[in-house]
């Protein structure tokens, strides 16, 4: 399971950061001629003062999103999948 997190500050990997879910992207990938469900989950920052106004995905500015779904694909692609959002 991915989650991206929008947070006001960088972390190090592998930090736990609690954060509220605010929607999914939801998507397919394939790999090795396998097709298979892999949603995208956006959260944000419990303490993000950038981001407290956000509940849900339709909150978020649409050029955001879209930068969202593609980094979630290129970040599958890094990893020889293909995924569609």
């Amino acid at each position: 399971m991915d989650i991206l997190v929008l947070m006001d500050d960088p972390v190090f990997t592998g930090c736990l950061v609690p954060a509220k879910l605010i929607g999914v992207l939801e998507a397919e990938q394939t790999e090795d001629s396998a097709t298979m469900r892999n949603d995208g989950l956006i959260g944000v920052a419990a303490e993000s003062r950038n981001h407290s106004n956000v509940r849900f995905i339709g909150d978020l500015n649409s050029n955001l999103v879209r930068e969202i779904e593609r980094f979630f694909i290129s970040y599958n692609e890094t990893k020889g999948k293909h995924s569609r959002h």
